[in-house]
């Protein structure tokens, strides 16, 4: 059996910080519409806080994961899991560094050399997604597929996994994707009838996989996406849609040559040749693989096959040549607790590397552990560190505005203050 790790303790995290000179000329200057700068923001402290109580009060679970989630420090109040993303929120959205280069535009013709017939009229390609708070992930996402997508879907709820009551993400982020307003819808559910706190368990009292809140953009934002896509003037017969995790997605050139290309034939859901799987940050990955499962991968079809709802990882084919992206865990400390407390991959804060009070006082611990290929929540793995280039273009031209994806030099630490905080 293997043995518990080391609990990591808030003394030692502080230890390996060095001071930082708190110069935030570098950190550049931000829009007024656009989220503040992390450097802007007070320091996080969850000291007196009216919803730490209730963090740690409920009943632990037993886990039925084999990978080790729900380890947790007990089952979360519904008021606390509303109340610490309430809080956490800023420090999810927050902007580093201003972007370098701008999301690319969408391109109305195909790139010379692309394609062995190019089509004379551009497919329509339609991306649809969930979004909770990934803030920086859809970023990165919706930048590398920019130039082949002529409209994206986005779709959010006001409840959490649990059915808590959460803060809209994307509504309070979107200045962050201005550069693709005008081809962006947006859905909203209000949730209502989830709001319940619940966990499904097994006769053995263990938690079992809920999935009924993320798999509301299948059973309620679907159908009205699929309306809205039907009044588009200017679809082609062969549109197509691109959907599952938000995380998961294709790279540029295979949606270029989905639009563009006559040879890129799509007829039924098919996924990526090749994936390259991320874990915790753009520094550590598997080699590039067909995806083992179709869990891992997102899928591309026809918008005419699906006239009454999507499935997620239930790709039938590879779509020949092409290769996609799954940043799995690649959120930054606070967005890692906001989606363990709310129930997804987990139930409640993790303590399986560390102390869990810890981890809310000083979430920037996790960036530690994810620095050594460590998730807080599961059971140990190892992460081999990835020396390629095959990294998501936005994502590497804009390295030191994803702090926690990308190692920094001591100046860029300096705007991130509240993943590598100075010492006091």
């Amino acid at each position: 059996m293997a043995t518990r790790p080391t609990l990591i303790s808030i003394t030692t995290i502080a230890s390996l910080y060095t001071v930082i000179a708190q110069d935030t000329s570098q950190c550049g200057t931000v829009h007024p519409e656009l989220p503040p700068r992390c450097v802007d923001l007070p320091r996080w402290n969850a000291t007196g806080a009216s919803w730490w109580d209730g963090l740690f009060a409920g009943t632990t679970t037993q886990c039925s994961h084999e990978h080790g989630h729900c380890d947790t420090a007990g089952t979360p109040s519904a008021n606390s899991a509303t109340g610490i993303l309430y809080a956490m929120a800023p420090f999810i959205e927050c902007i580093p560094t201003p972007a370098k280069t701008p999301i690319p535009p969408l391109l109305t013709e195909a790139p010379p050399g692309l394609c062995e017939r190019p089509r004379k009229t551009k497919r329509t390609v339609i991306d649809v997604v969930g979004v909770a708070y990934e803030v920086d992930v859809l970023e990165i996402r919706q930048a590398e597929i920019s130039p082949a997508v002529d409209y994206f879907f986005v779709f959010e709820s006001h409840a959490t996994q649990r059915g808590n009551a959460k803060p809209l993400f994307y509504e309070r982020s979107r200045g962050r994707f201005q550069d693709v307003s005008d081809r962006t819808y947006y859905l909203v559910d209000d949730a209502a009838r989830y709001f319940n706190n619940k966990m499904k368990m097994n006769s053995e009292s263990k938690r079992q996989d809920d999935w009924i809140n993320e798999d509301s953009l299948n059973s309620i934002g679907w159908p009205k996406i699929k309306e809205v896509i039907k009044e588009i003037k200017d679809l082609t017969p062969d549109a197509v849609i691109m959907f599952g995790d938000l995380d998961e997605f294709f790279d540029r050139e295979s949606l270029l040559k989905v639009a563009w290309c006559e040879e890129t034939v799509v007829d039924e859901q098919m996924g990526p040749g090749t994936i390259m799987m991320y874990h915790l940050n753009l520094e550590r990955a598997e080699p590039a693989h067909m995806p083992r499962s179709p869990s891992q991968a997102p899928v591309i079809d026809l918008f005419t096959n699906h006239p009454e709802e999507i499935k997620k990882h239930r790709w039938k084919k590879v779509l020949a040549g092409s290769k996609g992206y799954h940043l799995g865990g690649c959120l930054n400390p606070y967005g890692q607790i906001a989606k363990e407390v709310s129930l997804a991959e987990g139930g409640g804060i993790p303590r399986r590397h560390s102390h869990a009070e810890d981890l809310v006082r000083s979430p920037w611990m996790l960036n530690h552990l994810n620095e050594k290929g460590i998730r807080a929540c599961c059971a140990d793995r190892e992460y081999p560190y990835y020396t390629g280039d095959r990294v998501p273009h936005y994502a590497r031209e804009n390295k030191d505005r994803y702090p926690h994806l990308f190692p920094q030099t001591s100046e860029n630490k300096a705007c991130s203050p509240h993943i590598y905080p100075p010492k006091r």
